[in-house]
């Protein structure tokens, strides 16, 4: 008995292309799934690649190789900028910061004077090229302690697997802000409080902290007393948290506090509102002195009658016999530079920022105890010093870039003492992004963040 053939049953046309996109969308589905599988194979192998090269960091010496890695980062930043003021022959706009170092203690008891004392002890002349090569120094000693705040932040976030952390400390570290607010004015003065500053955090978990404090903070007044405004509620905060939450040290610690604020309060109060009695010359003897101590060649890039606003009280020919005046005078000169042009750039680069310590400082907030709320909250409040600090100064980029590291600094020392309640707010947000394709977005969008940044400083936009 013979077998039936099978029927051969013909396609129609619609059901020949139905076949074909059902084929291709099969194909499709498969290649994504591997696709998914090598990308996730690739995170995995990228993920052991990354502790495995620094697997050295839990060691006692590896915030050497982090802050080379920090600095680098910087640097990278640097050579992408294009202008080059660290090592160009002659820098425009640093001669006009030779006026910085002419005033001394001779003058009377002034602030901005302890920069020129010091010289005044080695040299009577203050000359652009050793002042250059000085200034030059201290910056790039500056930004590498400033990687090795941002290295110690870095290593904490990568012994508690917090790879949110560490892009923190990174972004930190390539952020135009950072490098540039004291390379574009070279020789301010507010660098060297930048630079006692980063020492103060990386010391301020140790018992010389509880002598150094007062110290730095002192010496950081007496150079600039707008240290009051952008720094020292950093240091105050972090002070104040270490107290709260730590016995060790505790009664040493809170006699450091009360130390360092009323030195520091009751010095920029002396130097803001009284030291123009101890000026014992008149703006025109004033100037004919500072002049005197430039050579010839360069005085014409001395600024005249620059500290008339603030020894003389005197602005535009106005002169402001009481506080209130002289306030309101700082108000004025200030707010000119309120500008959308001059405050988006900078408000751009640091904005985040607060926001991602804010979420930490909320989550803390709510989770501590009554007793333990409180530093949390007063950080909180740190963002509101920028804008305070803008009251009384015209340079946007300066004061932001010092309240960045200021706010990192804070975040470092609650890093330092490991505190329970900020590391589940970290878990948290990882678990947010703790997959694949969150973790390439969050990437994705910090390197866009970080060349938008940029690209605010390479070109001058006119917004």
């Amino acid at each position: 008995m013979s077998k039936k053939k099978k029927k051969i049953v013909k396609l129609t046309a619609r059901q020949k292309l139905q076949k074909r996109v059902s084929s291709v969308f099969s194909s499709v589905r498969d290649g994504m799934l591997h696709t998914k599988r090598r990308a996730a194979d690739a995170v995995s192998a990228a993920h052991r690649l990354y502790y495995r090269l620094l697997g050295p960091v839990s060691g006692k010496w590896s915030i050497l190789p982090l802050t080379a890695m920090m600095f680098g980062l910087m640097m990278l930043t640097y050579a992408l900028w294009g202008h080059y003021y660290l090592t160009r022959d002659v820098f425009l706009a640093f001669p006009a910061t030779v006026t910085f170092y002419t005033p001394d203690y001779s003058v009377g008891f002034i602030s901005k004077a302890l920069a020129g004392e010091i010289w005044s002890w080695f040299s009577d002349v203050v000359s652009m090229k050793p002042l250059l090569k000085i200034s030059r120094t201290a910056e790039f000693l500056s930004l590498i302690l400033q990687s090795a705040a941002a290295a110690a932040v870095f290593k904490k976030g990568f012994l508690k697997k917090s790879p949110v952390i560490c892009a923190a400390a990174a972004v930190f570290a390539a952020s135009p802000i950072v490098l540039t607010a004291f390379i574009y004015n070279m020789g301010m003065l507010d660098m060297y409080n930048v630079l006692l500053l980063a020492v103060l955090f990386l010391l301020s978990d140790t018992r010389s902290a509880v002598v150094l404090t007062p110290v730095i903070c002192v010496l950081c007044v007496m150079n600039h007393y707008d240290f009051m405004l952008a720094m020292f509620p950093a240091v105050f905060m972090v002070l104040f948290y270490y107290v709260f939450t730590e016995k060790r040290l505790r009664k040493a610690r809170v006699a450091c506090l009360v130390v360092t604020s009323l030195a520091c309060v009751g010095l920029a109060a002396y130097f803001v509102f009284f030291s123009n009695r101890t000026v014992t010359m008149n703006k025109e003897e004033l100037n004919a002195f500072l002049l005197s101590k430039i050579p010839v060649r360069e005085q014409e890039f001395f600024l005249k009658d620059y500290y008339s606003d603030w020894i003389f009280r005197e602005h535009n020919g106005v002169r402001f016999t009481t506080v209130p005046d002289a306030l309101m005078g700082m108000l004025t000169t200030s707010s000119e530079f309120w500008t959308f042009h001059d405050l988006f750039p900078s408000f751009y680069t640091i904005l985040p920022f607060y926001v991602f310590l804010a979420y930490f400082w909320i989550h803390a907030a709510r989770r501590a105890k009554k007793g333990r709320k409180l530093p949390y909250l007063l950080f909180l409040l740190m963002p509101l010093v920028l804008p305070a600090s803008l009251v009384f100064s015209t340079d946007v980029t300066r004061f932001t870039a010092e309240s960045y590291l200021a706010n990192l600094i804070l975040l470092g020392a609650v890093l330092k003492k490991d505190d329970v309640f900020v590391q589940e707010a970290v878990d948290r947000l990882q678990r947010r992004i703790d997959t694949p394709r969150r973790r390439a977005a969050a990437l994705l969008l910090v390197f866009a963040f970080a060349f938008v940044g940029l690209s605010f400083y390479t070109r001058w936009i006119p917004v």
